[in-house]
């Protein structure tokens, strides 16, 4: 599902390539929690995807969660 959206971004669907990173973010969320590397790659695709849709604080909110949670997670 994640590279399905991925392909959408590259087609310029942005609006269906957002409702489907959302979803693939929910499952990871609710799968594998917060704290899980693929959750967090999941945070960054997403928050690419709003940036290409101008949804800019909410991209740099996810963004600097993601960043935030790698450190947690993989260390300085």
């Amino acid at each position: 599902m994640d590279n399905l959206a991925i392909t959408l971004h590259g087609r310029g669907q942005l609006e269906e390539a957002e409702t489907m990173k959302r979803e693939v973010l929910a499952l990871r969320l609710d799968i594998l929690g917060r704290r899980h590397l693929d959750t967090v790659r999941a945070m960054g695709s997403l928050a690419i995807t709003l940036r290409g849709r101008g949804q800019l604080e909410e991209a740099e909110t996810l963004r600097r969660d993601a960043f935030a949670l790698r450190l947690e997670i993989l260390g300085p």
